[in-house]
């Protein structure tokens, strides 16, 4: 009985057991598969929602939800009814596997912020960033750019026969080709800072110096050979030269070695002469050509003779001008070329001869001026280059002559310029040099002529300028030089013209002047130099010109004087002299110019004096202390054009003989003590142009017939004593 009733209980409670296992089970797929179902759903509403429907995001977010409800329903209804065991499934239900799984389940393809096989845009790539050109392995098999380390067998690169049609592939890139652009990541190449194998194009030079390297004692072997800025039109590899070339009206066929022209033609240089490719030698210097230097002059490679000087060609010296590695001679002195030299000018080894002086050149002498090792002639003067003297002149050691007067350098002369042991001529005169002069001038012991005019050097003359005894011209007018003169300067036995004039020099005139036998020119004016005039001045038998104007010399002027037969232009004014003026001045018959004006000399002019000057032209005693009267054996000084005697205390009357100085042009007896009438005779003098009589004590009327000559400046006492009708100034 309790069996019977235990039986139905166990079954019933079996079987709620069951149905509540069911149920949880169910209820379970249930939370799952809303989940999931509610995910399903929500992708297909932002499907939607992107397409932009939002009336249909709406409809089917309500229809998909009434659906998922009604499925759930109907599955709980069956599981109650069949009171089973849940029964395995292959599948699990809506947690399948979905052909696009949802955003957070596993896939196959990882997400984006999952570990890839290819990597994303942040990996490290195989190729080098943008910035950083893959650094050679090996040297380059061409030369860098700038400046080759060797001589080219061939022509430079930098000119190549025919235009290329590509990039070179030597050519550096600027931007290194990258399969991904990656700016941060770790790359197996090495970046711009890195050490390459060689040095770039833009790096510096092991051959080429710095702006002030040490002094050179050889040659640099490097050549500059930068691109040119244009191409040959012509190309006489691809054009057949067939027809003959006009030139100067003149026609040369293509076999033509030498081309020399020396008339006059008025017209330009055709660009068709770059087919004259067998040139040797062209020469059309003072023919009057004009227009510019065509680039086809670089075609010309067999041309060792370029004379273009003397004519009226502008523009400016084309770069392939560097391509003419033959060339011993360039003549392009007095045309209109303007611009700056160009740096290839460097390529040009075998040079002998540049002549470029009497142009429009500006800006600075490129260091590349030091690989002409071959140069003995460099002639720049009478152009605008400024800047300083490159050092690397000191590499010019085969130098003979070196002009660059009449521009304007600045700075130092380097000590460089000692190393031109070669040089027979330096020519640097009218620029602005400052600083003091380098002893190492000194070495130039071949020299024969320095010119260092109108600079602004200072300092002492270094002694051992005394060790230069080859020259013969010596300059350093118009500097600011000061101190003594070195007694070295009596080693200069050589020497016949010495210019120290318009400095500040001080202290005596040594007496190793009269060891400088050879002089023809002596000019020290405008200094300072004082004590006496030695006497030795009067060994210097060649002399033709002497010049001591403006210092402080004192004491008598040396008879000795006299023995310079030869003196032409004497100026001993300014100074301090005193005593009388010398009679053994009445030798120098060829004298043409002398002025002893503003000293402090006495006495008369003596007759022997004017006896023997008859070539005399300008005679100048004014601002002295002369007495006496005008002798008029002036009257016989017939080539006289000018006669200053004003400011001293002659006395009595004009001497009418001064009316026969029939070419004088300036007459001024002003400031003395004249008495008497102005003598009719000065009306002769029809090319005088100022008269100046005033501060006398003249008397009477100024004639008539002196009026009458034309454009005469004429300046008296008319306001006292004097009657004048026609003077331009009354005093």
């Amino acid at each position: 009985m309790k069996l019977a009733l235990f039986l139905p209980c166990v079954i019933i409670l079996v079987f709620s057991a069951s149905v509540e296992a069911n149920l949880r089970s169910v209820l379970y797929d249930l939370q799952n598969s809303s989940t999931a179902d509610s995910n399903l759903l929500l992708h297909d509403v932002w499907r939607d929602r992107k397409e932009g429907d939002e009336t249909q995001v709406t409809t089917a977010l309500k229809s998909k939800s009434q659906d998922a409800h009604s499925s759930l329903i109907k599955r709980l209804a069956l599981s109650v009814a069949t009171p089973t065991t849940k029964a395995p499934v292959t599948q699990k239900p809506t947690l399948a596997p979905v052909t696009q799984r949802p955003t957070w389940a596993p896939v196959t393809k990882r997400p984006t912020w999952a570990p890839v096989t290819q990597r994303p845009t942040w990996a490290p790539v195989t190729k080098r960033p943008t910035r950083t050109p893959a650094p050679v392995t090996t040297a380059p098999t061409t030369q860098p750019t700038r400046i080759p380390t060797s001589k080219p067998t061939s022509q430079p690169t930098r000119f190549p026969t025919t235009k290329p049609t590509s990039q070179p592939t030597t050519q550096r890139p600027t931007r290194a080709p990258v399969t991904q652009k990656h700016t941060w990541a770790p790359v197996t190449k090495r970046p711009t800072w890195a050490p390459v194998t060689r040095r770039p194009t833009w790096a510096p030079n092991t051959q080429r110096p710095t702006k002030t390297p040490a002094p050179v004692t050889t040659a640099p072997t490097t050549k500059p050979t930068s691109n040119p800025t244009s191409q040959p039109t012509i190309n006489p590899t691809t054009v057949n030269c067939t027809n003959s070339i006009s030139v100067c009206g003149k026609s040369y066929t293509c076999d033509t070695t030498e081309l020399v022209f020396d008339r006059p033609c008025n017209s330009n240089l055709p660009t068709e002469i770059g087919l004259l490719t067998k040139l040797v030698k062209l020469v059309l210097n003072s023919t009057s050509l004009n227009g510019t230097l065509p680039t086809e002059i670089g075609l010309l490679t067999g041309l060792t003779v370029l004379d273009l000087s003397s004519n009226s060609i502008a523009g400016t010296l084309p770069t392939e001008i560097g391509l003419l590695t033959n060339l011993k001679e360039i003549q392009l002195f007095y045309n209109s070329f303007s611009g700056t030299l160009p740096l290839e000018i460097g390529a040009l080894t075998s040079l002998n001869i540049l002549a470029l002086g009497g142009n429009s050149f500006h800006g600075t002498v490129p260091t590349e001026i030091g690989l002409l090792t071959s140069l003995n002639q460099l002639e720049l003067a009478l152009n605008t280059f400024h800047g300083t003297l490159p050092t690397e002149i000191g590499a010019l050691t085969s130098l003979n002559y070196l002009s660059l007067h009449t521009n304007t350098f600045n700075g130092t002369l380097p000590t460089e310029i000692g190393l031109l042991t070669s040089l027979d001529i330096l020519e640097l005169a009218l620029n602005t040099f400052h600083g003091t002069l380098p002893t190492e001038i000194g070495a130039l012991t071949s020299l024969n002529f320095l010119n260092l005019y109108y600079n602004t050097l200072t300092g002492t003359v270094p002694t051992v300028i005394g060790l230069m005894t080859s020259l013969t011209l010596l300059s350093f007018d118009s500097n600011t030089l000061n101190g003594t003169l070195p007694t070295e300067i009596g080693l200069l036995t050589s020497v016949n013209e010495l210019y120290l004039g318009y400095n500040t020099f001080h202290g005596t005139v040594h007496t190793e002047i009269g060891l400088l036998t050879s002089l023809s020119i002596l000019e020290l004016s405008s200094n300072s130099f004082d004590g006496t005039l030695p006497t030795e001045i009067g060994l210097l038998t060649s002399l033709n010109f002497l010049n001591l104007s403006y210092n402080t010399l004192t004491g008598t002027v040396p008879t000795e004087i006299g023995n310079l037969m030869l003196l032409n232009i004497m100026v001993l004014g300014y100074n301090n002299f005193n005593g009388t003026i010398p009679s053994a001045f009445g030798q120098l018959t060829m004298l043409t110019y002398l002025t002893l004006s503003g000293n402090k000399l006495t006495g008369t002019i003596p007759s022997v004096l004017v006896d023997g000057l008859m070539e005399l032209r300008v005679f100048s005693l004014r601002y002295n202390q002369l007495t006496g009267t005008i002798p008029s054996a002036l009257g016989g000084l017939t080539e006289l054009t000018s006669l200053y005697l004003n400011n001293n205390t002659f006395t009595r009357s004009i001497p009418s003989a001064l009316g026969l100085l029939t070419h004088l042009d300036v007459l001024f007896l002003h400031n003395n003590k004249l008495t008497g009438t102005v003598p009719s005779s000065l009306s002769g003098l029809s090319t005088l142009h100022q008269l100046y009589l005033f501060g006398n004590e003249l008397t009477g009327t100024i004639p008539d017939d002196i009026c009458l000559i034309e454009d005469l400046d004429l300046t008296s006492d008319c306001r006292s004593e004097v009657t004048c009708s026609c003077c331009d100034t009354c005093y």
